[in-house]
């Protein structure tokens, strides 16, 4: 292993990933809120400093996100079937599944609505699609613990 250097599980390099990331939004706000303060005001922190800081975990974020994509290669059909369930879990708590008469308009006759996806079948598609994305998750998380890979310090 190299110097500067750390093997983790993938589980733990994307725990990494999101604090590094946090830090530097963090880092962020400091340079935003006392770049500028009026004459004499003491700042917490030297922003040059700062932002040199920044630049470094930039470059140590993209050296991460680097890593974990390499080790996720095995996965990567699995994760995006994910995100096209997550898509098609949000199309359904979107859609407009009336049926039958109802009301439109205050002082309007009732229209008949006709549903060609029933309430109870996007009831039960959703909860299909839900144990699937469960399942899928459950075996993206045994991979992330099992998965070794080598991230900077």
């Amino acid at each position: 292993m190299m110097k500067g250097m750390a093997e983790v599980s993938l589980s733990q390099a994307l725990k990494a990933k999101s604090r590094l990331a946090k830090q530097i939004k963090d880092q962020w706000a400091i340079v935003v809120k006392f770049n500028s303060v009026i004459e004499g005001t003491e700042r917490p922190a030297s922003m040059t400093t700062t932002y040199q800081e920044i630049r470094a975990n930039q470059e140590k974020l993209a050296a991460l996100r680097a890593a974990i994509q390499a080790a996720n290669m095995p996965i990567t059909q699995t994760l995006y079937r994910m995100g096209e369930l997550r898509g098609t879990l949000a199309m359904f708590g979107a859609l407009t599944t009336t049926h039958g008469k109802a009301p439109f308009a205050y002082g309007m006759e009732m229209p008949t609505y006709d549903a060609e996806l029933k309430s109870q079948w996007v009831l039960e598609e959703t909860a299909r699609l839900q144990a699937e994305l469960d399942r899928l998750q459950d075996e993206v998380d045994a991979f992330n613990a099992s998965t070794r890979l080598t991230i900077p310090d």
